[in-house]
């Protein structure tokens, strides 16, 4: 397919979703057109071409700030009366969808360099609020 001809499917596929483009996973299911179709021939990211079809690409979901992630878990840690394991946090999200991230807090706590043994320690709570005061005071 040529370059105006993707450029015709992304402003028709925009549209019939309400004007919200579709992402690269959707455009290829609805349209058959796949990223090596325009990946590298006519551009570079997904978002260089919805804006030159004339729309605005999609934002990435927003990342979840640390002391929301710590205040949330300090609170579930208080519901549940422990230390959750990776199922009660899978569990929790699934049931409040208030905290959609089922595996936000194992990913923040292993990403920032704490042991796994973290995660079993009875003293983790009260590290975390230490931690949560001091790095954002009230």
């Amino acid at each position: 397919m040529d370059k105006q001809g993707i450029l015709n499917e992304i402003k028709r596929t925009a549209e019939a979703n309400g004007g919200v483009p579709l992402g690269t996973a959707r455009f290829l299911q609805e349209t058959g057109i796949r990223e090596a179709d325009w990946g590298g021939k006519f551009w570079v990211r997904w978002g260089d071409a919805l804006r030159e079809a004339g729309l605005e690409p999609n934002l990435f979901n927003q990342a979840y700030d640390t002391k929301m992630i710590i205040e949330k878990f300090v609170s579930l840690i208080r519901e549940l009366g422990k230390f959750p394991v990776r199922r009660e946090l899978q569990l929790n999200a699934r049931q409040t969808r208030a905290f959609r991230a089922q595996t936000s807090l194992l990913v923040w706590v292993q990403r920032n360099g704490l042991p796994r043994q973290f995660w079993t320690t009875a003293r983790a709570t009260t590290v975390l609020r230490t931690w949560l005061h001091f790095a954002h005071p009230s």
